[in-house]
């Protein structure tokens, strides 16, 4: 494991078609909902959603770190790797 963010582990991994060495991060959707209801609970404004806003809000916010992830790509230098 190289590291947590707020949602998930990130590992270093392989792909498996060049073996070129990456890092990955493992999305736990479970944790990253509890993670959001616990910020927003102290928020007053998201406490006078329904329910179902708030987690269609939240499911929202899990897609968008999901997709800003797919669209990294970063090049590494071999120092430090």
């Amino acid at each position: 494991m190289l590291g947590k963010g707020q949602y998930g582990n990130v590992y270093l991994a392989t792909e498996a078609t060049t073996t070129k060495q990456l890092a990955c991060k493992v999305i736990d959707l479970e944790l990253a909902m509890k993670n959001l209801s616990l910020q927003s609970a102290g928020n007053a404004s998201l406490q006078r959603w329904e329910s179902g806003m708030r987690v269609a809000h939240q499911k929202k916010k899990i897609l968008r770190e999901i997709k800003i992830l797919a669209k990294l790509s970063h090049v590494s230098s071999d120092v430090g790797c």
